[in-house]
Formats: structure tokens, sequence, C-alpha cells
């Protein structure tokens, strides 16, 4: 009974063994990778796996989906791991031969410039778009930058045209919503300049152009500002002279035919006009000077009208 037991003991010991071995060498005298694909296969102090097959190794996984998956956490006490391109990296914010220098949460660049989709910047930052158009589709992610809320969904959208070389700024959405917002310059103070560097007022447009406002063609050379309407066929500039005592002036037009002009009407629903005063009591109201009719004055205070009427005549009724 003794030597049976002698004997079981030797057999377990031996068959272990023999799973042991094979799981490193595989059964037999097979060939490493060519014979004996399915197992570990132990090199001096290496071992390696299928050498020469399309197998995956899995740890904490039965399904690896690459050469190594693993499902948990990887650690590296020294070394750092090695990319193909042959560099190295040693912590997670870049290291190796990264240009980006960490701090904290923040990442930073002081040498030379940073171009997106460029590979020559020429300014600190460039940013160069694979598409250009006139202005931004509302709902969609135009342009060529994007400052986005926190929810991703609004925010300010700015582009250019690679036909005329125009920049614009939207703001909208981008989650097929057709919707436009406001865009606010210096809310909280300050002034905002256009053509100049120092505005001395909340808005100050300078142009470098003076002239008289042209009789025709389409180009108005002299004009400061130009209020258009989208939906209108006419517009309204404002200029000034490029002669002593260097007036401003007004002209309402058509912007393609500058020799059509049209009405300029104030206060077309009620109110007053003053000229020369900050509280006119009447329809028009002037104070500090006499007015100058060149073309003739015409007052009209009747119920009907005169039977010869001249241009340029005074018509007083005091019968009302």
């Amino acid at each position: 009974m003794k030597n049976f037991y002698y004997f079981f003991l030797v057999l377990i010991v031996g068959i272990t063994t023999a799973i042991a071995v094979m799981a490193f060498t595989g059964p037999g005298s097979r060939r490493p990778g060519f014979e004996n694909p399915d197992f570990w296969i132990k090199s001096g102090n290496d071992i390696y796996y299928n050498p020469v097959g399309n197998g995956n190794v899995g740890i904490g996984t039965m399904n690896p989906g690459q050469k190594l998956t693993v499902v948990g956490t990887i650690e590296s006490t020294s070394g750092g791991i090695k990319f193909p391109d042959g560099t190295i990296q040693t912590t997670a914010g870049g290291g190796g031969s990264s240009q980006w220098t960490t701090s904290g949460s923040n990442i930073y660049y002081n040498s030379g410039n940073v171009g997106i989709g460029t590979t020559g910047p020429r300014v600190k930052l460039e940013i160069k778009g694979s598409a250009s158009s006139e202005s931004m589709t509302l709902g969609t992610a135009s342009g060529v930058t994007y400052f986005t809320d926190p929810n991703g969904l609004t925010g300010l959208f700015i582009g250019t045209s690679a036909n005329t070389g125009n920049v614009w700024m939207q703001a909208g959405r981008s989650d097929g919503t057709a919707t436009s917002y406001n865009i606010n310059l210096n809310p909280s103070g300050g002034n905002v300049g256009i053509g100049t560097a120092g505005p001395g007022a909340r808005m100050e447009i300078k142009h470098n152009t003076v002239a008289a406002p042209e009789t025709s063609g389409s180009s108005r050379t002299g004009a400061v500002t130009r209020f258009f309407s989208k939906t209108s066929y006419y517009a309204l500039d404002i200029g000034e002279y490029g002669t002593n005592p260097y007036s401003y002036w007004l002209q309402a037009s058509d912007p393609a035919d500058l020799s059509t002009n049209v009405p300029i009407v104030f206060n077309p629903n009620g109110g007053n006009v003053g000229i020369g005063t900050a509280s006119p009591g009447y329809k028009l109201e002037v104070t500090g000077g006499p007015i100058k009719a060149t073309g003739g004055l015409i007052i009209e205070t009747r119920t009907s009208d005169p039977a010869s009427p001249v241009a340029g005549q005074i018509w007083l009724r005091t019968d009302l």
C-alpha cells in the first residue's frame, strides 16, 4: 500500500511537470512558431507567442482584438513607451520630443509659431481651413474657427471666402437649428474703432477718403457709413466733403445707380425736428440763425389751393 502511494505521488508530479513544460514549449519536439504555433515559446530568458501566426494576446479578456489587448491598467515604472517612429514617451503630457510644455492642467509653447491645417505657420497661430464660403449656413458648423459654449451647441463662427477675400463672423447654432444670435462688443465697457486704433467714442468710424457724393456710377468713394437693408434696393450714405468747411452729407440713392436718388424722411410716424435746439416745439424748429432757401420757400396755412401757385412763393393765410 505504501509503495502504491509513492507511485501515485510520482505519477501526479510527472503529469504536472509535463503540463507545465507543454505550456511553454508545446508537446513533443515540434519547432517553435512553425509546428507549434499555439503555445508560448521559451528562448533563454525570453518568452514569445506565435511569432509567424496571426493570433492575438489578451490580458483580462478572452477576445483580444489587437496583438496585445489589456483590460485594466498598464504600469510602466521606468523607461516609458516606445512608438513605431522610435520616440519614447515617458510622461502622459507629451514627453519625448514634444514641443509642448505641461504646467499642471495647462500646456504652452513659447518658441516659434503654431499651425493648424498648415505646416508653415507665419504668425503665432495660423489656422487653415479646408473650405471657404461667403457666409455661414445657419444650423451647420461652418467656417474655419468655432468658439462654442460648454454644451457645444451655440457659438461664434469665423470664416473666409477664397473668391472675394472677405472674412465673416456669425453667431449661431451647429445642431441643425437655423437660429442666429447677437454679437456683443465690449459689453462691460470700452470703445470700438473701425479704421482707427484709438476710438474716442463708443463707436468711431474713420474713413481715409473724403469727397462729395457721386452723382453717377456705383462707387461711393467718400461715404463713411452706409445703411442698406437686405430687402431694399436703396441705401443711405453718410460722408464728408473734401474741401473747407468739410461738411458732412447724407444721401439716399440706389447703390447700383447713384444717379437714382430717393427721399429721406424724418419722423414719419410723428414727432418734431429741431435744428439748433434740443427741444423742438414744432414740426420744424430752427434756433440760432436764419433759414435760407435759394429755390424758394412756400409756407401754407390755408384750406384751399391758390389759383395760380408760383414756385418759391410764400403764401400766408390767417383766416383759418
